[in-house]
Order: structure tokens, then C-alpha cells, then sequence
């Protein structure tokens, strides 16, 4: 599931506390239904790619529902989303390194064998 790859992401790549991890991954759920509720956003931003979730991150910290929660929160809300826009753009990344290396292997093995 998306939430357990984002709290291990946050694990190996922040310096958040345990506490933070699981409260990150549960504000950012939070938000996302949230924000489906009351269709700031048209699909849950788990399910987003990275130019809709730019999008929909932009809408929802324009949305005075989002910013009066987010500021009585002490700004978790914006953290989490902050904090998966990283997560979602390392995951491209890593899927396109890894897609490209393949590529490169199937490449290379079609060219060895012709």
C-alpha cells in the first residue's frame, strides 16, 4: 500500500520521529478524503501523478477549510503533504532509473544477439 511505502520513505529519508512518521501518514489520508468531501480535489491524492498532485497540493493549501485545520494542527497538515510531494518525486525518479536501466539491459542484449 502507498501510505506504507510513504512512512518507510520517510523512515530512511527524514529525521522524523517515529510519532511524526505515523502522524504524517495519517494527515495526509485525512486530507485527502477531506478534500474529496468537499471536491477541492476530484480523486484521492494517492492515486494522483505528479503534475495533478501539484495541482491539487495548490488547491488545497489555498482552501480556507484546509488552512484553518493546518493552523490549528501547528502546520502538520502542510508537512504531510510536503513530505509526500518528496516521496512521490523520489518514486518517479526511482521508477525511471529503474525502467531506463532495463531498457538499456534489453537494449544491449538485442543488440549483442543481432
Amino acid at each position: 500500500m502507498i501510505l506504507d511505502d510513504f512512512s518507510n520513505w520517510m523512515n530512511e529519508n527524514s529525521k522524523l520521529s517515529e510519532s511524526s512518521v505515523y502522524k504524517y501518514k495519517r494527515a495526509l489520508n485525512t486530507v485527502s478524503d477531506e478534500m474529496l468531501e468537499i471536491k477541492v480535489i476530484h480523486k484521492s491524492l494517492l492515486d494522483m501523478s505528479l503534475t495533478e498532485l501539484d495541482v491539487a497540493i495548490f488547491a488545497i493549501l489555498n482552501n480556507a477549510q484546509f488552512v484553518t485545520k493546518n493552523q490549528k494542527g501547528n502546520h502538520m497538515y502542510s508537512s504531510a503533504l510536503k513530505q509526500y510531494r518528496l516521496f512521490a518525486s523520489y518514486s518517479i525518479l526511482d521508477h525511471y532509473k529503474t525502467n531506463s536501466r532495463n531498457r538499456r539491459n534489453i537494449l544491449c542484449y538485442q543488440f549483442k544477439t543481432n
